[in-house]
């Protein structure tokens, strides 16, 4: 393997000179840098990127960290997509660490703050406990599309105000008992859009109490919870995300009942495109690539010393209406 020694000796400077010349120092002459950079080419020397790591005490590398799916195009791959669109940006690379949130060690905590990359991007939900050591341990961290009571800096939309936004618009097109349907109130997100449903109804339909209908995990309950609003009278359902809306819709339709005429159905997310081409669902659409471009532009900030914007960075959404509503 061709040295830095040897590019030097050919160039006629001194290592030093020839290293300096190939990270492109600003004190190096451009006539010297050229001499280097065409010693380099003639030998096709290749740079020892974890040497020059390794002196820097940077090595151009973030790991996202995960125990979500990432490859089957649900809004975790695209917001992936966009992490590696932003690095690609930055000349960042990335390393992914794919972890079991429900069980993971101390041991394997340690070696993710161990490991030899410049910070953590942690993406999805349930790794809490990992983002209370990295942040423990002052390692340069962002959490995307979650939420943690750790002193971490979190990408998302702002999913309270978005669903309070929907709802608010079926109520002014004259909804007058608006549903709200979900799988689990198991994680803050999932909480979080229920108080913006709940804000809604509060300030816009007087005198209705929120309702609200869990269907199980994987939707278990989701034909008993369907029959229930049906009976409960309600014209409208906002949904958790738009997977979750068109099991309802497909529910609807079994049990005779047409949408809009007699229910109206929204969603959250807008990434379905079957959603738009078959059951022309009103929703909310997040911007999934952006996400992951910001949250990787907050942490490499974080490791150059820039102040992070805040503790909470919302990308925002936009309604999209569809026939789903009338």
């Amino acid at each position: 393997m061709v040295t830095i020694k040897e590019v030097a000796k050919l160039a006629g400077v001194s290592p030093t000179t020839a290293s300096y010349a190939l990270n492109n120092r600003p004190e190096v002459k451009e006539a010297t840098r050229n001499k280097v950079q065409w010693a380099a080419k003639q030998l096709n020397y290749v740079p020892n990127k974890l040497a020059q790591s390794i002196r820097n005490g940077k090595s151009n590398t973030i790991m996202v960290v995960t125990s979500e799916s990432i490859d089957c195009g649900n809004t975790f791959s695209a917001e992936f997509l966009g992490i590696l669109s932003g690095a690609k940006q930055l000349n960042y690379d990335v390393l992914v660490k794919l972890v079991n949130s429900q069980s993971i060690r101390d041991n394997e905590i340690d070696d993710l703050t161990g490991s030899f990359c410049d910070g953590h991007l942690l993406l999805g939900n349930h790794l809490d406990r990992i983002a209370q050591v990295l942040t423990e341990r002052d390692k340069k961290c962002i959490m995307l599309s979650s939420h943690s009571d750790a002193p971490i800096c979190q990408v998302n939309s702002d999913g309270r105000l978005w669903i309070r936004k929907i709802t608010e618009h079926i109520i002014a097109h004259g909804r007058k008992k608006a549903a709200y349907f979900c799988y689990e109130l198991g994680t803050v997100e999932e909480n979080l859009r229920y108080l913006g449903y709940c804000d809604a109804i509060a300030e816009n339909a007087s005198g209705q109490e929120p309702l609200l209908f869990c269907c199980g995990p994987n939707g278990a309950e989701l034909s008993t919870k369907v029959q229930e609003a049906i009976l409960a009278g309600c014209d409208a359902i906002v949904c958790w995300n738009d997977f979750l809306a068109v099991q309802v819709i497909e529910q609807l339709h079994s049990f005779g009942h047409c949408v809009p005429q007699q229910i109206a159905v929204t969603g959250f997310d807008d990434n379905l495109s079957y959603s738009n081409s078959i059951y022309h669902l009103t929703t909310v659409r997040q911007d999934f690539r952006l996400k992951g471009e910001t949250a990787i532009k907050e942490l490499v900030d974080q490791i150059n010393g820039k102040i992070p914007l805040g503790r909470n960075i919302f990308v925002n959404c936009s309604l999209v209406e569809r026939s789903s509503t009338g």
